[in-house]
């Protein structure tokens, strides 16, 4: 691949957006309900504890045989909360994106204080908002065709009617679509995507070794992250809806093949070629989506990554990633191996397919690595986000000491129940500028 400067086209008015297209009344049971701020709390009717939030999450139960369990009640849920077991207050069901049926509404908390259930939402209103993010900037220009017929897989078994999307690429494939239902986009939307990343022998080839940490490298993953937080924190807004990221990328290592570019190049204290010079610069200058600076190494990338996944379990959100390469990535072809030798190209695989489990697992979602069935890949994200129970539970203390809580929920009396969900949230309390639970 030539390597030349790009220009990140971001999407400025995708929040906007979103705001406009889908109403904070549309669709699916609030992630977050404070008695104290809803409407008429000071009327007619129970009067409610100032500090204590129902704080709800999405938990996706199946047995062994992967099959969703619909005839779960609130009883048959274990909640433990950064240690301590909450009782269930609310649980809603949903079944192929349906609201079916609200249960144990109204159970009493500990402290005695009765919890309003979440609002249903009338069926014609329930649904499913996917975010798709193409990370351009990190899929091999040699991987465009795979990814092509990626996303157009995913619009065959993910997307259906009446399901809401957004589409957005984080590079030069220039990508921003706003929330719509218009499912003819995505074809379209598909020829579009162009690949800018590095295969491994570009990688070697390109970047001379440096210690700790590769510009470029650095320069568009702080891209790649500016573009996804900036979207996420839009979905922060959005209510009553299940909202979904699908996450096409290659993942993230920002010092790949070390010793194999130290022999490539030969030459130690080589500077940078011209791919490397000013990147960052160039970057600043042309993306108009504030800070891209780079990272400053692997401990940095794992705090972003973490951040990124705080906030989308601010926002209710769940990320899907999708690997476009496939299990081809652990199977490298004569030319991948051409600078590089099995061991380091393993090496490299499992530290960016990493990368894209930590963001997934920590949002409730899944990483979906070393997979060439894309088919199957987007109809078992289909069944995830079209069957679900909505949780919810009381937060009486109105100062916790822990503000990122961690969460684990089981099911008893099942046998062998595997349980998705998120697990931690953040509490903002008073004190701070964003109160509340998300």
């Amino acid at each position: 691949m030539t390597t030349s400067a790009f220009r990140v086209v971001a999407p400025l008015g995708l929040a906007a957006a979103m705001l406009v297209a889908a109403p904070a009344a549309a669709q699916a049971p609030s992630q977050v309900v404070r008695p104290t701020d809803r409407p008429g709390a000071g009327g007619p009717g129970p009067d409610f504890q100032t500090g204590v939030t129902l704080v709800t999450l999405v938990v996706v139960p199946r047995d062994r045989d992967g099959l969703f369990l619909d005839d779960l009640i609130a009883r048959d849920f274990v909640v433990v909360d950064e240690g301590e077991v909450r009782e269930v207050a609310s649980l809603v069901r949903v079944q192929a994106g349906r609201v079916s049926e609200q249960l144990a509404p109204g159970l009493r908390a500990r402290n005695g204080v009765l919890l309003p259930p979440p609002p249903r939402p009338s069926d014609d209103l329930t649904g499913r908002l996917f975010i798709i993010l193409v990370d351009d900037l990190h899929i091999p220009a040699g991987l465009t065709p795979r990814a092509r017929t990626a996303f157009v897989e995913m619009a065959e078994n993910l997307i259906h009617e009446g399901d809401q999307f957004a589409v957005v690429s984080t590079g030069p494939s220039a990508i921003s679509i706003g929330v719509t239902t218009d499912r003819g986009l995505l074809q379209a939307t598909a020829e579009r995507i162009t690949g800018d990343g590095f295969d491994p022998n570009e990688l070697i080839q390109n970047f001379p070794p440096r210690p700790g940490y590769t510009p470029e490298l650095m320069a568009r993953a702080g891209v790649a992250f500016a573009t996804v937080s900036n979207v996420v924190q839009s979905l922060e807004q959005v209510q009553h809806l299940r909202k979904v990221v699908v996450y096409f990328s290659s993942g993230y290592d920002l010092n790949p093949f070390l010793a194999e570019r130290r022999g490539y190049h030969r030459e130690p204290g080589t500077e940078p070629g011209l791919i490397n010079q000013g990147i960052a610069r160039l970057l600043r200058q042309d993306a108009p989506i504030g800070d891209v600076d780079g990272l400053e190494g692997d401990g940095d990338l794992a705090r972003r990554i973490d951040e990124l996944a705080e906030a989308a379990n601010r926002a209710n959100a769940a990320f899907y990633t999708v690997d476009p390469r496939g299990l081809a990535a652990a199977r490298p072809g004569p030319a991948e191996f051409l600078l590089t030798g099995r061991g380091s190209f393993d090496e490299w695989s499992f530290t960016t397919q990493n990368s894209l489990r930590s963001l997934a697992e920590q949002t409730g979602g899944r990483a979906m690595v070393n997979r060439n069935d894309f088919d199957d890949v987007f109809r078992e994200i289909d069944a995830e986000t079209s069957d679900y129970y909505i949780l919810g539970f009381a937060l009486t203390d109105p100062e916790p000491t822990v503000r990122t809580r961690r969460l684990l929920v089981r099911v008893r009396g099942r046998g062998a129940v595997d349980v998705q969900h998120r697990t931690h949230y953040t509490y903002f309390g008073a004190a701070s500028s964003r109160p509340g639970v998300r």
